[in-house]
């Protein structure tokens, strides 16, 4: 493994790490107010907090961390920063359905 790819990966593990720790103290806050079993809430809270922090954190973060490695990386740099933050918003935005509605 080259050293620059190894420096990465851990840059990634530790905003992986990040990430997760997060989402686990706002799933456990959210959890809290679960009614009768505050604990047990607040640990499925944590838990799921803590998925949900690696999934969507982690997809952003591993683009942007691997991406600029590749020829589309190297294209997305030279673009200009308006066409660049278009297409980031576009890719990272949680709905698909711009301007539509949902019955």
């Amino acid at each position: 493994m080259l050293p620059t790819t190894r420096r990465r990966l851990g840059l990634l593990l530790r905003a992986l790490g990040l990430s997760a720790a997060i989402g686990a103290a706002l799933g456990s806050a959210r959890g809290v107010g679960f009614p009768g079993a505050p604990l047990a809430g607040a640990l499925v809270g944590a838990g799921a907090g803590a998925l949900n922090g690696l999934m969507l954190a982690g997809t952003v973060i591993a683009a942007e961390i691997f991406l600029p490695r590749t020829r589309l990386g190297h294209a997305l740099d030279r673009a200009p920063f308006v066409v660049a933050l278009a297409l980031r918003l576009l890719v990272y935005s949680p709905s698909r359905s711009w301007g539509r509605t949902r019955p």
